[in-house]
């Protein structure tokens, strides 16, 4: 394993893009979710910390599916097909594959020209876009060559069916791209190392991911200005130098420092302030799975990843759980309530 993958793995973070050898056991769903490694490397991760898995560019092609057929009912109609000629195809909204396969099963059964056989066209368009963007191959020249060709592709085709598709992505382009570029300027001015890094930039990269929640991010003037005057490298390196056990224990300390340094706290307290009410937590969870995805590669500096790794860690998991498990106290506190009612009015029928 070479250093680049092996300060991924311990930093709690990973892509299916760079997650080579590693199984993914669950995608992260409100839960903490976690990778298997292997064997041999399963006791270093016996600390009990998670790696977190993020959506990988294929994924947006999959937003583009789930738009598309919600739109025109496309599963509903698919099974109706399935059912009448009893063709097991079974189409799930969240796994693009079910999609290919339910597609391939009944095309034949579907009359030619009619708007059921373009979209089944179509889904099998997009699938097959999504697998040459998958894994290892998703870079950003990548994306934007097939993402081209799916585009000229649904033009050819020149119905309504495909122009309906088209706005779809050009609608999550924009998101995925756009959005996905002032948040990985936002992270990479957090990196008191840049040497790009102004306060301008800085500002403005604040208040477009605030304002995309409509939480104002506060005093970055404060937060600007203590980033640039502190050097957490110098800091590992002295450290690293006296160390017994080495790169062990440079990584447990980099962990420690970046967890207690006011400057992270200040980061993590972005986000709490982003995730005010349950609508805005579930917003930033989800807008982090589509916007992180091609910002996770081997170019990408450390000490972002170790960022976006304790935001997760340290506060959107803690933050979902404990929204999740206040959701549940408050359906058993309504249940109470309902059947004390239930009593009562029992006892006034008794009598």
């Amino acid at each position: 394993m070479n250093s680049e993958s092996e300060f991924i793995y311990w930093h709690l973070l990973a892509c299916d893009n760079c997650s080579t050898g590693i199984l993914a056991l669950q995608m992260l769903n409100g839960q903490a979710g976690g990778l298997s490694f292997e064997e041999a490397n399963a006791t270093q991760l016996s600390n009990g910390k998670h790696v977190v898995l993020l959506r990988c560019a294929a994924h947006v092609g999959n937003l583009f599916l789930q738009d598309y057929c919600r739109e025109w009912n496309v599963w509903g109609q698919i099974h109706t097909i399935a059912s009448q000629f009893k063709i097991r195809a079974v189409m799930c909204p969240t796994r693009w594959t079910s999609c290919l396969r339910a597609a391939n099963k009944i095309r034949q059964r579907v009359p030619p020209g009619s708007n059921l056989a373009t979209d089944i066209e179509i889904v099998r368009l997009v699938t097959k876009y999504i697998q040459l963007i998958e894994g290892d191959n998703a870079d950003a020249y990548v994306l934007f060559v097939q993402m081209n060709a799916l585009k000229a592709a649904l033009r050819e085709m020149n119905n309504t069916r495909s122009k309906s598709m088209l706005g779809f992505i050009e609608t999550r382009e924009t998101e995925y791209h756009t959005t996905h570029d002032k948040l990985g300027q936002f992270l990479l001015n957090l990196d008191p190392k840049n040497p790009d890094i102004d306060y301008d930039s800085f500002r403005i990269c604040c208040n477009t991911i605030g304002s995309k929640f409509s939480r104002p991010i506060p005093s970055t003037t404060a937060l600007y200005q203590e980033l640039i005057s502190i050097d957490l490298a110098q800091e590992a390196d002295a450290y690293l130098k006296t160390s017994p056990n080495g790169k062990t224990d440079y990584i447990n300390y980099l962990s420690n420092v970046w967890h207690k340094n006011p400057v992270i706290r200040d980061i993590l307290s972005i986000v709490r302030a982003l995730t005010i009410n349950s609508a805005s937590l579930e917003r930033l969870f989800s807008f982090f799975h589509r916007t992180t995805a091609s910002f996770l590669r081997k170019n990408m500096q450390y000490q972002t990843l170790i960022k976006i790794g304790l935001i997760y860690t340290e506060i959107i998991l803690p933050e979902v759980k404990k929204w999740k498990q206040q959701q549940l106290i408050n359906k058993f506190v309504e249940k109470r309530k309902r059947m004390t009612l239930e009593d009562e009015l029992d006892a006034l029928n008794e009598v």
